[in-house]
């Protein structure tokens, strides 16, 4: 599995977001600097995976889920996303998401070193 793949299950989380109500923006879908927000990060979380998975994983997915909350946030703060259930309610719920995409992001990461040499 590699990047692409990776890039898709944030994108297919944040439409599932905005189609549930957690996630607001002014369009009908996704817009395409958050698609692209979305490669750039599974590519750089690729570059670093050798690193990562020498970390906690238990810290790696509490801080997982502080950063992404706080990404969206911001963008909240930059009006490029609006929350509307709350920033509270959205926030928390962000968190969870974002404690479940690190989880499974490090599991994936894990599951593409088995049986790779360097």
């Amino acid at each position: 599995m590699g990047c692409t793949s990776f890039a898709l299950v944030g994108i297919g989380g944040d439409t599932a977001l905005m189609y549930s109500g957690v996630l607001g923006f002014s369009g009908s879908m996704i817009p395409v600097w958050l698609m692209l927000l979305w490669a750039g990060f599974v590519a750089y979380i690729w570059l670093v995976r050798d690193w990562l998975l020498t970390k906690p994983r238990w810290l790696l997915v509490l801080i997982g889920g502080i950063g992404g909350a706080m990404s969206y946030l911001g963008g909240y703060r930059l009006n490029a996303v609006d929350f509307p259930y709350g920033v509270i309610e959205s926030a928390a719920a962000l968190f969870v998401v974002w404690v479940i995409y690190s989880a499974v992001y490090l599991a994936l990461i894990n599951r593409s070193r088995v049986g790779v040499t360097a």
